[in-house]
């Protein structure tokens, strides 16, 4: 029944034996040949590795298989249990006049069971079709071309084992339930319907799609602006750098040349006022030599002046000195002479 927690056993009375030979086999559990993943909702015991699925639904339905993996390449389905829940909705709605199918789910019985099976669809509990000596691996679905109104109610799948010659069903599985509506054809505005959501909700993503790529393209233009800025705030930067380092370059070279210029103009005038001032220097220097040397001549003609002077006063002097030396000499030779006498 749905909503009822369901418990399937897997090893069962081979528990113990399977345990014994085999204690390290995996066990593994499977729903129409595809793998059980453990959730909230299904769990595995660890007693016996049963299975326990809470709360079943409609999704729930089919083959459940209990497999031991005995080593990489063996393994052997030790169980087998069949889960079927009616819902009370339907669980396939289809417009008159319209094609449909219904599965069996009984695929994974044809693997096990090598014999050649018993399949039958009931139609409200009235048997609808029955296919004799197949296999539901060809048989997995029943197929209407065009749908009738008196195809809704409930549709269920048995499967069961053919018993050798008598054709005895020995063993059977109910292995799905569906529950058919066969709805009346749509008036033209029910056809447009789903046209004119699926055009609003299609307008409504290129609209979105258009926003998205215009806030892209705006971002991406916004980020190449500012790059572009950048480089150009970079360029400009490093221009106005190196204009003025050309500037400060010029400036320095200008400063250097007047520098250069004023040094060399006042060189030339500190070699001029050095030259005036050597002239100058010359010319004084000259000046006081010539008035040195006329003074030196001066003075020495004064100086030889004075010495002819004083030596024509001293022979003059000397001159007198003898005269008076002779007068006096004669003087006293004619006093002598007289006193001879």
């Amino acid at each position: 029944m749905k909503g009822d927690d369901v418990t399937m056993p897997c090893k069962g009375s081979m528990a113990h034996a399977l345990d014994n030979r085999y204690p390290n086999a995996q066990v593994s559990w499977l729903l129409n040949g595809k793998p059980v993943y453990v959730d909230d909702k299904k769990k595995i015991l660890e007693d016996n590795q049963d299975l326990l699925v809470k709360n079943v639904t409609h999704e729930d339905s089919g083959v459940f298989t209990c497999v031991v993996q005995i080593d990489r390449r063996t393994s052997v389905t030790v169980s087998l249990s069949t889960v079927t829940v009616q819902n009370d909705m339907p669980d396939l709605k289809v417009e008159v006049g319209y094609s449909f199918y219904l599965l069996c789910n009984g695929i994974i019985l044809s693997r096990i069971f090598p014999s050649k099976l018993l399949q039958k669809w009931y139609h409200n509990t009235t048997l609808y079709k029955e296919f004799k000596d197949s296999s539901p691996r060809d048989e997995n679905e029943l197929y209407f071309k065009t749908s009738n109104y008196s195809d809704s109610g409930v549709w269920l799948c048995r499967i069961a084992e053919q018993g050798g010659r008598s054709r005895r069903s020995s063993r059977e599985w109910v292995t799905n339930v569906i529950t058919v509506q066969v709805m009346p054809p749509k008036t033209l505005i029910q056809k447009l319907i789903p046209y004119t959501i699926g055009g609003a909700v299609g307008l409504v993503l290129i609209l979105l799609i258009s926003l998205i790529y215009y806030i892209k393209a705006k971002l991406a233009l916004r980020r190449e602006i500012k790059a572009k800025t950048k480089k150009s705030d970079k360029t400009s930067k490093s221009s106005k750098k190196s204009k003025s380092k050309k500037k400060s370059k010029g400036k320095a070279k200008k400063d250097s040349k007047k520098s250069k210029g004023k040094s060399v103009k006042d060189s030339k005038k500190s070699k001029g006022k050095s030259d005036k001032d050597s002239k100058k220097s010359k010319g004084k220097s000259d000046k006081d030599s010539k008035k040195s040397k006329g003074k030196s001549v001066k003075d020495s003609k004064k100086s030889k002046g004075k010495s002819d002077k004083d030596s024509k006063k001293s022979k003059e002097k000397k001159k007198s000195h003898k005269r008076h030396g002779d007068s006096k000499s004669s003087k006293s030779k004619k006093k002598s002479k007289d006193k001879k006498q």
